[in-house]
């Protein structure tokens, strides 16, 4: 079995030491022995991470733990890679969510764009009047800082500072959205 893997391990080690592998254009996963975790019927299984595996069937996608349990249904359009123990989710591609690491809808996809959590918030964005404008969210979906800004802000190395753009300028704000340089610069470098 070992001899006819088509790719070398996707990652180093999962949970337990199991590896995800690709068998003849299927992904699924076996144990340090050989022996198969996770059924080579998977059209992509991602690295683990949380002890999480986003998989694919075909067009749909689900969530697998390392022993191949169904955690979420295949009834996604996408799920992205969790960080911070959050995932942003699409069942339609136009709209936008966030799961945990046990499936759960905990934000519903009402979000046109969805960026992956930092420091407990992240960035989303709507359409606000036909444009599509960008504000934050905490891990609840509460509303943090407004749909303003014309793209998802940028994290700066100062803590708890974005940099962000509003008619078509840019300035910085902090954490709570109150504004620290209003957006009055064409160009804004990397600021430390």
């Amino acid at each position: 079995m070992i001899n006819n893997l088509l790719l070398i391990c996707l990652c180093s080690l999962l949970v337990a030491s199991n590896c995800v592998l690709a068998q003849e254009a299927m992904y699924g996963a076996i144990d340090t022995t050989g022996q198969t975790v996770i059924p080579f019927e998977y059209n992509h299984l991602s690295t683990p991470a949380y002890g999480v595996l986003v998989a694919r069937q075909g067009e749909r996608i689900g969530l697998l733990d390392t022993k191949g349990e169904l955690i979420a249904p295949f009834h996604y359009t996408s799920i992205s890679s969790f960080e911070n123990g959050m995932a942003s989710y699409s069942i339609s591609p136009q709209t936008c969510g966030y799961m945990d690491t046990l499936g759960q809808a905990v934000i519903p996809a009402v979000y046109d764009r969805c960026q992956p959590f930092h420091d407990s918030l992240a960035w989303v964005g709507r359409m606000e009047n036909g444009e599509l404008r960008y504000g934050v969210i905490n891990r609840k979906g509460a509303q943090i800082i407004p749909f303003l800004y014309e793209e998802p802000g940028q994290h700066l190395y100062m803590e708890g500072r974005y940099k962000v753009k509003q008619d078509g300028l840019r300035g910085v704000i902090d954490r709570k959205g109150r504004i620290l340089a209003a957006p009055q610069y064409q160009r804004m470098g990397q600021i430390s």
